[in-house]
């Protein structure tokens, strides 16, 4: 693992009960059932109650394989123009995968599988999907369709991935970076999604 993604895990993966109210709703009590930490995707029915907008629908020979939870970070840096404008600039972003967070427990052993985004174009993409689950290597790219897939696990055979019902990761106003921030000032901000992927038929 890296540094930062060590990092990240002290942030946001061990400390959860800070994380955000709709985290903090989602603490399973006494009677809910543990995380399944040893395999990737436990909810393999696509979800009824969510319609996906007709601009990033899935070509109908794909379907549905399973969806998993994404909790990470966005840091923005306050940054400017040569002119001195001044705007919010993406320079990281990490997260961590879970099969449901429903059944999360906040001690960071929920976790399955890290997403992240490349500095640099890797392997024909910039989003990353990784295992991280003993015996599942695989990993998958995508920008936006995935480019590639390794030969093997979880994500081998993924052809669509939907990132849906995000909340959160944006930056304060732009009008705040010079003033409330000064230049080269970091935030980090929190952010849940809900990411279906799809296989072929």
């Amino acid at each position: 693992m890296t540094k930062n993604f060590l990092s990240f895990l002290l942030l946001v993966g061990i400390s959860l009960v800070i994380f955000s109210p709709m985290i903090v709703t989602s603490i399973p009590n006494k009677h809910e059932k543990k995380c399944v930490r040893d395999k990737i995707g436990v909810i393999t029915e696509q979800p009824k109650n969510l319609k996906v907008p007709n601009e990033i629908a899935v070509p109908a020979h794909n379907v549905f394989k399973f969806a998993l939870d994404v909790v990470g970070i966005s840091n923005w840096t306050c940054a400017a123009y040569p002119n001195g404008t001044t705007f919010w600039n993406t320079t990281y972003v990490e997260s961590f995968l879970i099969n449901d967070r429903n059944n999360f427990q906040l001690d960071g052993n929920c976790i399955i599988g890290r997403h992240y985004f490349t500095d640099f174009p890797l392997n024909g993409g910039f989003a990353v999907y990784q295992s991280l689950v003993p015996g599942d290597d695989s990993i998958l790219y995508e920008r936006p369709l995935i480019r590639y897939n390794s030969p093997d696990g979880a994500f081998s055979d993924i052809t669509y991935a939907l990132r849906l019902k995000t909340k959160g990761g944006n930056p304060p106003s732009s009008a705040k970076c010079g003033v409330n921030y000064k230049k080269g000032d970091v935030i980090s901000v929190r952010y849940y999604s809900e990411n279906w992927f799809f296989k072929k038929a």
